[in-house]
């Protein structure tokens, strides 16, 4: 061995320390993922009607269900002691709800136009701290290992993503902002 560590992201000829990306990367996950869920929890705060809060609480309480569990395997893969896992997944937990009381405020002091602009904020930046988390910390580390063929790697990969394009091209009722 040459003491070259090509693992991913860095580029070939750099080195680094066995076990310093892995920890950086499960700090890097949570906060990404904590910020992402204050803004899905703004998005809660934001909604107009009974009926929006609570499809918008089932569909957070849903994702952020599945995001705990992959949080919490990357703690675990981590080897991290107990304090570090729980107070990793206790940030992660309470991002939501401090989006929440983010929103409620924010919805009774801004006017209609600037509640639209406010929303669309938080919308684009939820979206991004979901894609950065997607495809930089979950899907790129995963074509890494060679436990499985690269090939069914991809073809899983272009499949769970044609399925949700179906999903949203066919079956996502779009709502339209109203402003005053």
């Amino acid at each position: 061995s040459s003491g070259i560590n090509a693992e991913w992201p860095l580029r070939p000829g750099t080195q680094q320390q066995p076990g310093k990306r892995r920890k950086f990367g499960s700090y890097l996950m949570i906060v990404a993922l904590s910020l992402h869920s204050v803004f899905e929890g703004l998005a809660i705060g934001f909604a107009e009607t009974t009926s929006d809060t609570l499809t918008l609480f089932v569909a957070v309480f849903v994702h952020k269900l599945c995001l705990a569990f992959t949080v919490g395997i990357k703690l675990q893969s981590e080897e991290r002691n107990l304090v570090e896992r729980i107070s990793g997944l206790a940030a992660f937990a309470i991002s939501s709800p401090i989006g929440v009381v983010i929103g409620i405020i924010v919805t009774s002091t801004l006017k209609s136009s600037h509640l639209l602009i406010a929303t669309f904020a938080s919308e684009a930046i939820a979206t991004g701290t979901f894609l950065y988390i997607t495809f930089m910390e979950i899907i790129a580390p995963e074509f890494n290992t060679r436990y499985i063929n690269q090939l069914l790697k991809m073809l899983a990969l272009i499949i769970g993503f044609t399925i949700i394009t179906l999903n949203v091209v066919f079956f996502h009722h779009y709502h339209h902002l109203k402003c005053d």
